[in-house]
């Protein structure tokens, strides 16, 4: 079979203001080559996802069809579409889902850093509703429990998880899930770029999410406004460019990619396999060009709102050093002599 010949994108195609990993991943994206060509799903049912899915679901190809049988009983595991919750077309599940990723995203994009315990509080809710979304879709059966239900449910998950984020308790754990969900969410684009995921084998995808994650973190160790700045535009960026496919391409396009990763479901395995993930160009660039902004907005934040994330962290620093001041008095300082007056 003769390999794949492509062009390299020319040096020029790239524009400066884009960041350089950004144009690697669109280039990524877009290029094609010979050995992440995908095989056609019905030959690649059992060479490309040993893994992927429960050990008792196998997969078989008949007559063109897509079955799934568990291996312990010998019966078939009815097969549904890998649903998300996020609806069909507008209706209303749809709508409440494009409403919900503009009220969080857009504020988190222009004014994260300046939201203190409102930032927080999302977090906490974000964490508590992509945990609770991620473990009904890949445990629920068929027939399911509906988009309206699925719906409702996640959003009670992250009212309960705002709610509890706007305590003060809460608020170191707060900024940590922010970094957290700001490096997941640039690795989650990563991989959403490309059909069927950036790369073929998909654990690695995960790999490349985990990366990302741990990266952002360790940066909340040493430069904490930083990661909150970067974080804070990370997931807002994320939330609106989501909003924006939901609108241009309904539950095709990046809502798509999200259930492809996430989505592990054994009654959802011949919808996954079957009909794959495949991005427009237009999808590409919406996750792109939200990549693209994250520094963008975190400096703008940073040089707008020049005040600390919480109005208390300069008190917070006050009373550090004079604990620290006090440490080293008790420790280092010589005991006065009892034969002075």
């Amino acid at each position: 079979m003769p390999r794949e010949t492509h062009a390299m994108p020319a040096r020029h195609s790239c524009y400066p203001f884009i960041p350089l990993f950004v144009q690697v991943i669109i280039i990524m994206s877009l290029a094609r080559p010979s050995w992440a060509t995908p095989i056609p799903p019905f030959q690649s049912v059992l060479a490309a996802a040993p893994s992927l899915f429960p050990r008792k679901a196998v997969v078989e190809n008949r007559d063109g069809q897509i079955v799934v049988i568990d291996s312990d009983s010998l019966q078939f595991i009815p097969q549904g579409p890998a649903s998300d919750g996020s609806g069909s077309a507008f209706n209303a599940a749809a709508i409440i889902w494009f409403l919900f990723a503009f009220a969080i995203g857009v504020p988190l994009t222009i004014a994260g850093i300046r939201g203190s315990r409102f930032t927080t509080a999302v977090a906490t809710g974000l964490a508590l509703a992509l945990g609770g979304w991620a473990a009904i879709i890949n445990t629920m059966g068929v027939p399911d429990i509906g988009d309206i239900p699925l719906t409702l449910i996640v959003l009670g998950m992250y009212v309960g998880g705002f709610s509890l984020g706007l305590f003060s308790f809460a608020r170191a754990g707060g900024i940590a899930l922010l970094c957290l969900e700001g490096g997941f969410a640039v690795g989650v684009r990563a991989v959403i770029m490309k059909d069927n995921l950036l790369l073929p084998i998909y654990g690695v995808n995960w790999v490349i999410v985990a990366v990302t994650t741990v990266a952002s973190a360790i940066l909340l160790l040493f430069r904490q406004r930083a990661a909150i700045l970067l974080s804070a535009t990370s997931c807002g960026t994320f939330l609106t460019g989501l909003g924006v496919d939901l609108i241009l391409h309904k539950q095709d396009g990046m809502s798509r990619g999200l259930r492809s990763l996430f989505d592990r479901n054994s009654a959802h395995i011949a919808d996954l396999i079957g009909n794959g993930y495949h991005p427009t160009i237009s999808t590409i660039i919406v996750i792109g060009v939200s990549l693209a902004v994250i520094p963008v907005a975190a400096f703008a934040q940073h040089k707008i709102f020049t005040k600390p994330f919480y109005p208390t962290d300069s008190d917070d620093d006050e009373v550090l050093e004079d604990l620290k001041s006090r440490i080293a008095s008790k420790f280092f300082e010589k005991p006065p002599s009892r034969f002075s007056m």
